[in-house]
């Protein structure tokens, strides 16, 4: 096993579905790195010398907002929408779905809580 931001990833995958675990990253964005890099998005992690994974862990990092950092950065506009009392602020507020959707006959998770 490997340890990629507090992550365990399994050697075996394809960098492409292994990275994939990691929260705000998507095999979209994955394959856009992995071609800015100049690594195969196909190729197992195994493959990769430590000289790559580091490159490649000090990419994301200065690029991307990811782990408890994205987690953390989606509950601040929640709150901060909660203050001003915007209108999906409002809707969480209530515990009711705030993205449009209809809450006649649906949303009734949501309005449980």
């Amino acid at each position: 096993m490997l340890y990629f931001f507090n992550k365990k990833l399994n050697k075996e995958l394809r960098i492409k579905y292994a990275l994939n675990s990691i929260y705000g990253l998507n095999v979209k964005t994955i394959k856009k790195i992995c071609k800015i890099i100049g690594l195969n998005p196909s190729s197992k992690i195994k493959k990769l010398d430590n000289f790559e994974l580091n490159y490649l862990q000090n990419f994301i990092i200065k690029n991307f907002i990811i782990e408890d950092n994205l987690k953390l950065n989606r509950i601040e506009i929640i709150e901060k929408q909660k203050i001003i009392k915007s209108y999906k602020g409002i809707r969480k507020i209530f515990n009711l779905p705030s993205n449009g959707q209809r809450t006649h006959s649906n949303a009734k998770i949501v309005k449980k809580k």
